[in-house]
């Protein structure tokens, strides 16, 4: 399958979408999604291209790993139109970031910040402006269900003889 996507994208220009991540392991993992034109199936193609192990989730660590990665796989880095990052210091830092590297090596390429994380960067800019109390209450509700069937139960017996429903609003995270 991975030379499959390798051999479509060719000497095509393409793009990356990149994320890192610790998983439940504590191992650090970087997530790589490609997009390119098909010229087998003659449609833009967005699919998953890596998962690596990395040991740290440095920029230069990050850099280095995608450019030898796709440098393995006989991409040809010049090729690399855009790339999506995450908003942290890591990614798209003004300084020292993955973005600023590509940026040293590849001029014209586009950087696009997630969208997902720029509207989680605005929701908790503005929950500043909030009372702390509504925060906690908040919290505190979800914590109060989260570790008790019981409590769980009682909600969905309260929410029954409140909505003359056997179907209660489900609480994120159950």
């Amino acid at each position: 399958m991975m030379q499959e996507i390798i051999s479509d994208v060719g000497d095509a220009a393409y793009s990356l979408i990149v994320d890192e991540t610790t998983d439940i392991s504590t191992d650090k993992i970087l997530c790589i999604m490609i997009r390119y034109f098909s010229k087998i199936k003659q449609d833009i193609i967005t699919t998953f291209y890596r998962y690596i192990k990395i040991s740290k989730c440095d920029a230069t660590t990050i850099y280095e790993t995608i450019k030898n990665t796709l440098l393995e796989d006989s991409l040809r880095l010049e090729m690399l139109v855009g790339i999506g990052l995450d908003g942290t210091n890591v990614m798209i830092g003004e300084h020292h970031s993955v973005a600023a590297l590509l940026k040293r090596d590849l001029p014209d390429i586009i950087i696009v910040n997630c969208t997902c994380h720029s509207l989680h960067y605005c929701a908790e800019k503005s929950s500043e402006s909030m009372p702390r109390q509504l925060e906690f209450l908040i919290r505190e509700c979800h914590n109060w269900f989260s570790y008790s069937s019981k409590r769980l139960e009682a909600y969905r017996d309260l929410y029954e003889i409140m909505n003359k429903s056997r179907a209660p609003k489900k609480i994120p995270g159950f």
